[in-house]
């Protein structure tokens, strides 16, 4: 028979004509050093083997990634008077990989915020906890044919988009505990009190979009709420054990509660009177008192609702207030302005504070699922609001658009490659923003504040190992040392694995080598540390390790997990990498370990070795 193997360029290395022949039951085995210097996305290989009565095809996907994480990179600018122009090739960084950015262009008459851009990757994020879930699938409940095209996204069908919808409403059916409240990962968990505001809200938007949301969930959801609403809470440093101030986290839960309630008109003024006299001199956070303004307003109290809404407006939240409630001062800002519009309130100075909003993402581009959610929930709402019509020229690849817009113009490229540049047309202020996602030419430096993390190889002898001690078919246990200066809540740690590294799944508690076995400066076993430990939410992906994980301020955190030496490899080592999901500008990548891996393998039945 014939073996063709061939690539339309993406991965170097995978190309081949040869004739076999094998006998009944025998196997040969071809390896074949893949490389790819400069792609990105899925590697496309093809395979053709054709014999005397048969012929065989398969098309293979292969991942290609650097071996660290993107970056992220917001700019806006304002253009005053006409004939005036700016050069957007030169504003973009050079110093990434080829082929590896997009950057996401927006322009308008007016402060708009980067929703295009935002957009991509909230549509794309991987991960799956209570917040991400739902945080990720609320575009999909807005995102029709008229939307997809003003934030310059492919095509989406309404099948498509239900589908989505679904998957998640099924995932959080998973996470939905018997009181009808939520927890974080599974029906099993701890209780996520502001969280079940949070979901409910969107039920209840997916359910006013119009697409099916089981009636029992939504129901159980919605008679929780009230009946956590009407009862005083107890012992709330028990309750929210991370929270810097349990008080504040408490009465931010109860006002978004008190808020949602109002918007189905499931709770009565009078109680919101007793409660917003009772506790509204004591909030401290803006967003608090916004929802809690909202909810007496649309009960019928709007002096009293416009009081305690200007209060809160003009109520920055502090940045070291950490409650553990998924917030920062530019998602409660966001939110404030969402949930205003949204009830149609007026909101004084909106461009003014839209300018803060995008300031801030100015100085911090990175992200939350949250901050990103309400990044899209406010700006498309905004998007619908009445504008004056503009004018501008935009030369984009040497190419001429004479633009005429109500409302924003986007549009998302992978880098100019010629000539790009906005004209103004008349003395209308004119402002736009580039938001890009790449990959740097150098890897990201180690970090020791305020999260350091440390990775360590050993065999199941505890004999620590290095790079150069690794050879194919070796069962790895990794050991992450993590230390962090202040408590993070909601953690996510995701390790990278070298080419040729595999996950050996399987419950490191219950194995007999873990149980005896201590490594450097433990005192007790493996699997003694584990135990000890507190939860940790695993997930297993071909090519990652991820761990979700709530930390301590100024402890040391040890998690363990096995790897396998499948298949041999010259690889960089990927850095560990801890984000904080809540504050993302919290971020840790891990020292140590570094370098090339050069695996060892024999030279047997093998075309060529990598």
């Amino acid at each position: 028979m014939e073996l063709k193997i061939s690539s339309p360029g993406s991965v170097e290395g995978a190309s081949l004509e040869r004739e076999l022949s094998l006998s009944k039951g025998q196997l040969e085995s071809i390896q074949l050093p893949l490389t790819s210097s400069s792609a990105l996305g899925l590697g496309q290989i093809q395979v053709e083997l054709v014999g005397k009565d048969f012929n065989f095809k398969r098309d293979l996907a292969i991942p290609v990634r650097p071996a660290y994480t993107a970056t992220v990179a917001y700019q806006q600018h304002e253009l005053v008077g006409i004939g005036q122009s700016f050069e957007l090739n030169s504003s973009l960084n050079a110093d990434y990989l080829p082929n590896t950015a997009e950057t996401c262009l927006s322009i308008s008459n007016s402060p708009s915020l980067p929703v295009a851009g935002v957009l991509r990757g909230l549509l794309n994020y991987p991960y799956h906890s209570l917040e991400q879930t739902v945080s990720s699938t609320y575009p999909y409940l807005f995102l029709d044919e008229a939307a997809l095209q003003q934030w310059d996204l492919p095509a989406l069908s309404l099948a498509q988009r239900t589908q989505h919808i679904q998957e998640a409403l099924m995932r959080l059916r998973s996470m939905q505990l018997t009181n009808g409240g939520f927890s974080l990962w599974a029906n099993s968990g701890s209780e996520e009190y502001w969280l079940n505001v949070y979901v409910t809200s969107f039920l209840l938007d997916v359910k006013a979009q119009g697409f099916a949301v089981p009636a029992a969930m939504l129901e159980a959801a919605l008679t929780h709420l009230q009946q956590q609403w009407n009862q005083e809470t107890p012992q709330l440093e028990e309750r929210y054990p991370l929270a810097a101030n349990a008080v504040q986290m408490d009465l931010a839960v109860r006002a978004y509660a008190a808020y949602l309630l109002a918007r189905e008109h499931k709770i009565n003024l009078n109680d919101l009177k007793i409660f917003a006299d009772k506790t509204a001199h004591q909030m401290e956070l803006g967003l608090s008192l916004v929802n809690l303004g909202l909810a007496v307003t649309l009960q019928g109290d709007r002096t009293r609702g416009d009081e305690l809404i200007q209060r809160g407006l003009s109520l920055p939240r502090k940045a070291d207030t950490y409650l553990g409630d998924y917030g920062s001062g530019l998602r409660d800002r966001m939110m404030s302005l969402y949930h205003l519009l949204l009830a149609k309130q007026a909101v004084p100075s909106l461009n003014i504070q839209l300018e803060s909003i995008l300031n801030k993402l100015q100085e911090t581009p990175t992200l939350s699922t949250q901050e990103q959610a309400f990044v899209f929930l406010l700006g498309q709402l905004l998007e619908k609001q009445t504008k004056e019509s503009w004018q501008a020229q935009l030369v984009l690849d040497g190419q001429v658009l004479d633009l005429e817009k109500a409302g924003s113009f986007n549009r998302c490229l992978n880098g100019f490659k010629a000539e790009t540049k906005i004209l103004t047309k008349n003395d209308q202020p004119l402002y736009f923003s580039l938001l890009t996602h790449a990959y740097p030419k150098q890897p990201p430096t180690a970090t020791d504040k305020p999260i350091r993390i440390e990775r360590k190889w050993y065999n199941l002898a505890g004999q620590a190992l290095t790079a150069a001690d690794l050879k194919l078919g070796d069962l790895v246990l990794t050991r992450l040392n993590i230390e962090t200066h202040e408590s993070i809540p909601h953690a996510l740690v995701v390790d990278l694995l070298p080419t040729g590294f595999e996950l050996e799944p399987g419950n490191l508690q219950t194995n007999e080598q873990l149980q005896a076995l201590k490594l450097d400066d433990m005192a007790v076993s493996v699997a003694e540390t584990m135990s000890y430990s507190a939860a940790v939410q695993e997930t297993i992906w071909p090519d990652r390790y991820l761990a979700n994980l709530a930390l301590k301020a100024k402890t040391n955190r040890n998690v363990f997990y096995l790897v396998r030496v499948v298949q041999p490899a010259q690889a960089t080592i990927p850095q560990v990498y801890l984000i904080d999901l809540d504050r993302p500008a919290i971020q840790g990548l891990s020292v140590g370990t570094a370098g090339v891996l050069q695996t060892a393998v024999e030279a047997t039945n093998k075309l060529t070795n990598d």
